[in-house]
């Protein structure tokens, strides 16, 4: 029997904090990106996604604060009227449900909370705008970028989202401002939830677990104009990060997870070096989370491959070196207790005492850990010593972190 499982990343956006969908034998993305993922034979998930969801609140959550940053968003990036409209779209064919239906009344921008008037310029700016009221309301185009034909560029005005189907619904996460290019460029990186393939390959694609999109924009005169994209990114919780070269690169935090298949949480790079085009995201350190709660995993899971809980808190810009470039500071932390008969024992004795019990209280207490990486040109490199303390963490974790690594950029060579 192939093992079920769910997978979920920490993102914002309308489909909730946590996104997951279940699925069978393997991690799906919208892309060959993603690998088979080898499950330990003993997992099975039969739980609706909104039963597994309160598990996986120890994965941290990537969401950005737009009212912190509305003020400085508002004043970099300036507005964007009906004129300022040039951006094409990306396909005819997307949206089929939102572009059939009637327009609704456009939602003037004034009735708009403060922290979501940024993203609604920038959407105009963009393509067809839209926002979508759930719980809290959102903002957002009524396809999947990159917007690459006139077709749905919009016509300046923002309108409720009215297709029948909310996960073509692209919300925008978060706009960070900067030069990503070049230096000197007035740019900023747009960041987009996860949501489904444009036109009827959507549906064949569409996982929840799926990671977003970004779009990189240039002002030229008046004028907002898309210039790059990089897709299988959440690039919701970043830092802008000063180069030598006088540009910027972009510092994302974000994770994924399978359920029962364990969970890693992730620190990556996204700038944009060609000028035009695709994007570059490269991830700089990855943390693998075995599943720890009795109902996830089993004493012959623990016995032969122990149990490692890792995972990435927090991160920081500082300038370590006295270049003037910005490094950058994660803090994580890492414990591992070694596969033996005798911890599958007790392993096996707390979850009789406790069905729903969770076994990270059998892991020795661990320390956080700052690990350091520099910035060498375009590319940060671990101090030698955070190399060490990465390389025993790898070792430590299931070989492979359990076919995960896929969900993640491609790792940054050492």
């Amino acid at each position: 029997m192939r093992p079920c499982f769910l997978g979920y990343r920490a993102q914002s956006g309308p489909s909730s904090r946590w996104a997951g969908k279940a699925r069978c034998g393997r991690i799906s993305t919208q892309s060959s990106k993603m690998g088979k993922a080898h499950m330990r034979s003993s997992l099975l998930l039969l739980f609706p996604v909104f039963l597994a969801a309160p598990a996986c609140n120890r994965l941290p959550a990537v969401r950005s604060d737009p009212e912190a940053a509305a003020a400085s968003r508002s004043a970099s990036l300036g507005t964007s009227s009906a004129a300022q409209s040039g951006v094409p779209h990306s396909s005819a064919s997307a949206a089929p449900s939102a572009s059939a239906a009637p327009l609704s009344p456009e939602t003037p921008l004034a009735s708009l909370p403060r922290d979501l008037r940024a993203k609604a310029e920038m959407a105009i700016a963009l393509c067809e705008a839209r926002t979508l009221t759930t719980t809290e309301v959102y903002v957002g185009c009524a396809s999947r970028p990159p917007f690459l034909t006139t077709a749905q560029k919009g016509d300046g005005k923002l309108r409720p989202f009215t297709g029948h189907d909310a996960s073509r619904f692209c919300s925008i996460d978060a706009i960070h401002a900067g030069s990503f290019s070049r230096a000197g460029a007035d740019e900023a990186i747009v960041a987009f939830s996860g949501c489904k393939e444009n036109g009827p390959k959507g549906d064949d694609t569409w996982d929840m677990g799926n990671a977003g999109s970004a779009v990189l924009v240039r002002r030229e005169g008046s004028r907002w104009r898309e210039v790059g994209f990089e897709d299988h990114v959440n690039a919701s919780s970043c830092r802008v990060a000063r180069r030598k070269s006088g540009g910027q690169a972009l510092l994302c935090q974000s994770g994924f997870g399978a359920g029962m298949g364990g969970s890693i949480s992730y620190v990556f790079q996204l700038d944009f070096p060609s000028g035009d085009g695709d994007g570059r995201a490269l991830t700089l350190a990855m943390l693998f989370r075995d599943p720890t709660r009795c109902q996830w995993t089993s004493s012959s899971a623990v016995a032969a491959s122990g149990l490692t809980v890792g995972s990435v808190h927090t991160t920081a810009l500082k300038d370590l070196n006295g270049d003037g470039a910005d490094d950058l500071v994660v803090t994580a932390s890492h414990a591992h207790v070694a596969p033996s008969a005798a911890f599958a024992a007790k392993a096996e004795a707390w979850c009789k005492k406790d069905a729903e019990g969770d076994l990270v209280d059998l892991v020795p207490p661990h320390q956080k850990v700052q690990l350091e990486l520099l910035a060498e040109g375009e590319r940060y490199v671990a101090t030698p010593a955070t190399r060490r303390v990465l390389d025993k963490w790898t070792a430590e974790s299931p070989k492979e972190k359990m076919g995960l690594p896929p969900a993640a950029p491609p790792m940054a060579p050492p």
